[in-house]
């Protein structure tokens, strides 16, 4: 009796699979630490957001009184609205949060953080520290009374 023809035969392909599985667990790796880094990169993006917008509404509360008495206009005092901003942020951030305050209009002001941003899995290739910024802007509105008419 003869030895079926796909005994004898030696595949060439034999073994490929054992040096694909290493270059196949790198790539799973690799993307993996690049979605843990993508998340932590927009977790701390959204909450640097929070905070412009926190500390934007914290900066409209600084009215200047001497411009409505003087003028009879309300506007925004720059130096206390920037002191109250930059108090609100350095409570909420760390220290090495960089702030600019803007005055789009005399009721209105915008905030504007920037933040260097460490990443947790990405040192291995020196690429462990990014920047997020965030900004956002509020308008302080003078409530105004309701008139009433008598029925």
């Amino acid at each position: 009796m003869q030895p079926s023809p796909r005994a004898t035969r030696t595949n060439p392909d034999s073994g490929s699979a054992l040096i694909l599985l290493p270059l196949i667990a790198l790539v799973v790796v690799m993307l993996i630490t690049l979605a843990i880094n993508a998340a932590s990169l927009y977790l701390a993006q959204n909450q640097l957001t929070q905070v412009a917008e926190a500390c934007a509404i914290q900066g409209t509360r600084a009215l200047d009184p001497s411009s409505y008495y003087s003028r009879g206009v309300l506007t925004l005092s720059p130096s206390t609205a920037q002191q109250d901003v930059t108090r609100c942020v350095y409570q909420e951030t760390s220290t090495n949060t960089s702030i600019l305050v803007s005055y789009p209009a005399a009721l209105s002001l915008t905030v504007r953080l920037t933040q260097p941003q460490r990443t947790p899995l990405l040192s291995i290739i020196h690429l462990d520290q990014g920047t997020i910024t965030a900004s956002a802007t509020a308008s302080a509105v003078p409530s105004t009374p309701i008139a009433r008419t008598n029925e």
